[in-house]
C-alpha cells in the first residue's frame, strides 16, 4: 500500500469520526491548530496529510494514529449509517469467514482414511 492510499483512508475515517460525533471541519481545526485552509485541502485530497498532523487528529479523537490509516473506523461507521453489518462490507479476505484457497496435494489427518 502506497501513501497515497494512506491518505485516502486517513481522509475517509476522519470524515466519519467528524459525521459520528458531530463536529464540524472547524471544530477540528481549532482543537487540533492545524489551519481551516489546511484541514480542508487535506480533507478534499488535494495534499496529503502529514504525520504530525495525522498524530494531532488522533490525539484529538483519542484513538490510535494508526486507526487513523486503516479501514477499522470508515467500515464501521458507514456500516452503521447504512443499516448493514461491518462484515458485509469488507472484502473477504478482512472477514473470519475468508475462504482458505484449496491445495491439490492435503495430506489426511490420522485416521481420514490413505495408508493404515
Amino acid at each position: 500500500m502506497n501513501y497515497l492510499s494512506l491518505n485516502k483512508l486517513a481522509v475517509s475515517n476522519i470524515r466519519a469520526l467528524l459525521g459520528s460525533r458531530r463536529e464540524s471541519i472547524e471544530a477540528l481545526a481549532g482543537a487540533t491548530k492545524i489551519p481551516l485552509s489546511t484541514l480542508k485541502r487535506r480533507l478534499l485530497n488535494k495534499s496529503p496529510f502529514t504525520l504530525e498532523e495525522i498524530e494531532q487528529i488522533a490525539k484529538h479523537f483519542a484513538v490510535a494514529a494508526s486507526d487513523l490509516i486503516s479501514p477499522s473506523i470508515a467500515i464501521p461507521a458507514l456500516a452503521e449509517a447504512i443499516g448493514e453489518s461491518p462484515s458485509e462490507l469488507l472484502p473477504p479476505q478482512f472477514t473470519k469467514n475468508a475462504p482458505t484457497p484449496a491445495t491439490e496435494n492435503t495430506i489426511p489427518a490420522l485416521g481420514e482414511g490413505g495408508a493404515e
